[in-house]
């Protein structure tokens, strides 16, 4: 289907992975997902070309999700109440620029985000991310002055080194990598 107006979709259901294809922004939804009636297929959101966002509601309470490769801007509610993603995919020169109201409210099995850009733009909200959610970011960030003013943990990767561990690939044009600090 269609998810935009340069973007289509496809469940692989063999891989019980979703991806979303082309260039350009996805549509907004009001208070439903898009794929409500497809969730039981998949529990990962991938996407190939250049996906410029998660629109509003867009995987709202999609309890099958355990990974998403992350979009530059979080539309609100995009990932409300998926409480078993585990794990969040970026590739090559990712940048996250914008993070909206209840983005990742209710994602309870996700225990960390990472934001590298100094500047994202995160909603001015104590609903954006769950409770015990740690945020790792650069010092003196948006991202820093959001955890302290809501009380979530932030940890400096300012100076941090990482050494790469172990890689390997997961499937079409999908690789993983675990790293170290």
């Amino acid at each position: 289907g269609k998810c935009g107006e340069n973007l289509i979709w496809k469940i692989y259901e063999d891989e019980k992975c979703l991806i979303i294809s082309g260039e350009g922004a996805m549509d907004s939804y009001e208070g439903y997902s898009n794929w409500e009636e497809y969730t039981e297929l998949f529990d990962t959101v991938e996407y190939s070309g250049k996906l410029e966002n998660y629109g509003e509601y867009a995987f709202y309470n999609c309890k099958n999700l355990k990974s998403i490769e992350l979009a530059p801007v979080i539309g609100a509610h995009a990932f409300e109440g998926c409480s078993n993603i585990t794990s969040t995919i970026t590739s090559g020169e990712f940048v996250l620029k914008e993070i909206g109201d209840y983005a990742f409210y209710g994602c309870d099995n996700l225990g960390g985000l990472t934001i590298k850009n100094p500047e994202c733009v995160i909603a001015d909200s104590p609903y954006v991310f769950p409770e015990d959610m740690t945020i790792f970011g650069v010092a003196g960030s948006t991202a820093q002055a959001h955890a302290e003013k809501y009380g979530l943990e932030f940890v400096d990767i300012t100076e941090t080194t990482f050494e790469m561990i172990a890689d390997g690939e997961l499937g079409n044009n999908l690789y993983w990598s675990l790293w170290s600090s």
